[in-house]
This record gives C-alpha cells, sequence and structure tokens, in this order.
C-alpha cells in the first residue's frame, strides 16, 4: 500500500486514471546508477509514456521521474511513520510525526551532489565539479540544531529543520504532494490500529 497508492494517487492527479504501480516499480528498480532493470524497465518506461500522451519529451521524462521517486521515497516515508507510531504509540498529530520521521528516520539517508561553482562549506573549499556526499541521516541529529538528537519526539520545536526535502535554493518541488499523500495513508493505518475511543500513550522517551 505504501509504494502503491502514492503513485496511483499522484498519476491519476495528472490525467492518468490507470494503475500504473507495477510499471513504476520496474522503472524504479532500475533508476540509480549501476542498477539495470533490464528489458522489462524499457517495456515499462514505453508503457508510462504511451499513457502519458506517447511523446518522449522532457515534459513526460518529468512526470515519470516523479512517479518513481514517489514510489521509493513516500513509501519509505510511510513505513517509518506507521513504524514509528505502532512502536511508540504515538498520539502526537500525523503531521508532527511525519516532520519528525524525516528527521529521525529519513527515507533517503544520503544524497549526493556535484558542485557547479567553487565554495568554501564549512571551512572546507569545494572545487567545481567536486562530487559532494551529503549524509542527511547525520545531518538531522546534529546536536548543534537539535536537542537530544536521537530521540523521537514530535512535539520538539526544531522538528521542521531537517535536511530531508531540501532546503535553501534547491528544496523537494514535490514536498509537499509527498507530505499530503503520506498523512492520508498514515492517518489510515492508525485509525484502523488504534481501537475505539482510544488515542494510545504520549511520547515515552523513544530513541533510535
Amino acid at each position: 500500500m505504501a509504494q502503491a497508492v502514492p503513485v496511483d494517487v499522484l498519476a491519476d492527479a495528472l490525467g492518468v486514471t490507470t494503475t500504473v504501480s507495477a510499471a513504476v516499480a520496474l522503472v524504479a528498480s532500475g533508476y540509480h546508477p549501476g542498477t539495470d532493470a533490464g528489458p522489462a524497465g524499457d517495456d515499462a518506461v514505453t508503457h508510462l509514456v504511451e499513457l502519458f500522451g506517447g511523446t518522449p519529451d522532457e515534459v513526460t521524462a518529468a512526470r515519470i521521474g516523479l512517479l518513481v521517486q514517489a514510489y521509493e521515497v513516500t513509501a519509505g516515508l510511510i513505513g517509518n511513520a506507521v513504524r514509528a507510531i505502532l512502536r511508540w504509540q504515538l498520539r502526537a498529530p500525523v503531521e508532527a510525526v511525519l516532520a519528525e520521521t524525516l528527521r529521525h528516520d529519513p527515507p533517503v539517508r544520503v544524497m549526493r551532489r556535484v558542485s557547479t561553482a567553487p565554495a568554501r562549506v564549512g571551512g572546507t573549499d569545494v572545487a567545481t565539479g567536486t562530487q559532494v556526499r551529503i549524509d542527511l541521516a547525520a545531518a538531522n541529529r546534529d546536536p548543534a540544531v537539535f536537542s537530544d538528537p536521537d530521540r523521537f519526539d514530535p512535539t520538539r520545536p526544531e522538528r521542521e529543520r531537517h535536511l530531508t526535502l531540501g532546503a535553501g535554493l534547491r528544496p523537494c518541488p514535490g514536498r509537499d504532494h509527498a507530505l499530503a499523500i503520506a498523512a492520508g495513508v498514515v492517518e489510515a493505518v492508525r485509525d484502523h490500529q488504534r481501537p475505539s475511543g482510544q488515542v494510545g500513550h504520549p511520547v515515552g522517551g523513544p530513541t533510535a
């Protein structure tokens, strides 16, 4: 459900009412460098292009890329948030749980970027063309930014300062969509798991 619902909801919003999660799953398996989905992946891309009008242009590629990223990242966020709720019986609003999940247990833990201009970061000179590895999991537990950083606490006031969905000039363009879809799925799971009339227990100090 965590993988299928986000991509099918997004596809419907983009005008494709046919279920696309199976095709997106094949494309996602060969999306990252060093992976190869083989002929089945090529067939899945062809199928998605046809669903989006049949023109293999940049707009179509962007739409397919959005679905592929939703398949992996949004599903990871949903899964991590649900596990946190079930483990610690959290009663905080779903939006707060998602924000703290993105900080404490990000679905993407490492990102890579290539510098396009000389820069100085944290006292280190970075030349043009340098590949920079960004450890999101470590940055999101920086004690200089987050108090008691290993504690999962949806009530922390600084929970939105995580870097999981980008920051500054390059925030994630699908942030609002991903969070809205994830909130709907997580809320449905929590309501299903919680007996009628019970709201769970307050945060009791869970840590990593």
